[in-house]
C-alpha cells in the first residue's frame, strides 16, 4: 500500500492530481527563537527517499546528520520549495496560531503559484479556508504518512536547527541554544533563571511571562 491509499476518501477522489504540495512547520513549542514553516512541491508519483520520514523521528547523532544528508537531497529534488519565517515580534504581538496558518498560507500560495492545480496537505489539525478554489487539506500525522510532507519536515527542521545552532548560539551564548535550540530544557530553564529573557525569547509564552513576573517581584 502507497501513502496515496492511506490517505482520506474524501481526498482520493479521482482524478489523481499531478503535483503535490507538502506543508509542515517546526519551533511552535520553543519557548525561544523563530518557527519556520516549509512547503515544497513533488510530482504526484513520487515516493520519497531512503530513510525520509518526520523529522522528529532523527535523534541521535548520526541520525541528525543524516537528516542534513536527507534535507540536501530535498534541496536538490523538489520541483520548488518555500520557507517562511515567523519572527518572535510576529508571535508576541499577533499570536502563534494565527501567525501559523498565515505562514502555512504564504508558503503554500508561493508553491502554487507555480503548480496551481497541486493537491495540498498540511501536517496538523487546522481549519483552512478554500483559498482561490484550493483546499488545503489538514491531516494529523501527514508528516510520517505523505512523502512531500515529510520533505517539508526535514527540510523546516534542518533550517531552524541552523539558525537557532549558529546564528542565536553566537548572538545570545550564555543560554545554550546549540543545545536545546530554544525549547525548555533544564539548561535553558538555568540560564534563565540566570540571565533572564534576551531579546529572542517569546515574551507571550507562559512559561517566560510567569519568569519575567518573578524577575520582576525579586527586583
Amino acid at each position: 500500500m502507497n501513502w496515496w491509499d492511506r490517505l482520506p476518501l474524501e481526498i482520493r477522489e479521482p482524478p489523481r492530481p499531478q503535483f503535490v504540495i507538502g506543508s509542515d512547520e517546526v519551533g511552535t513549542g520553543a519557548l525561544a527563537g523563530p518557527f519556520v514553516v516549509t512547503a515544497v512541491v513533488y510530482p504526484f508519483t513520487w515516493r520519497g527517499l531512503p530513510g525520509l520520514q518526520d523529522s522528529k523521528k532523527f535523534k541521535k547523532p548520526k541520525e541528525k546528520q543524516f537528516r542534513r544528508d536527507l534535507a540536501e537531497e530535498v534541496y536538490k529534488t523538489a520541483l520548488t520549495f518555500n520557507q517562511q519565517y515567523v519572527t518572535v515580534e510576529e508571535i508576541d504581538r499577533k499570536g502563534m496560531y494565527p501567525m501559523l496558518l498565515r505562514a502555512h498560507h504564504r508558503a503554500i500560495q508561493a508553491c502554487l503559484s507555480l503548480f496551481p492545480k497541486a493537491l495540498v496537505i498540511v501536517d496538523g489539525n487546522f481549519s483552512f479556508h478554500r483559498n482561490g478554489g484550493v483546499k488545503y487539506h489538514s491531516i494529523v500525522q501527514a508528516d510520517g504518512r505523505v512523502p512531500a510532507v515529510s520533505a517539508a519536515s526535514v527540510l523546516g527542521k534542518v533550517e531552524r536547527d541552523w539558525w537557532m545552532g549558529s546564528y542565536a548560539a553566537g548572538v545570545y551564548p550564555v543560554y545554550g541554544f546549540a543545545n536545546h535550540l530554544g525549547y525548555g530544557s533544564p539548561e535553558h530553564f538555568r540560564a534563565l533563571e540566570q540571565y533572564g529573557p534576551c531579546e529572542i525569547h517569546r515574551k507571550s509564552y507562559g512559561p517566560i511571562k510567569r519568569l519575567m513576573r518573578k524577575l520582576e517581584h525579586v527586583g
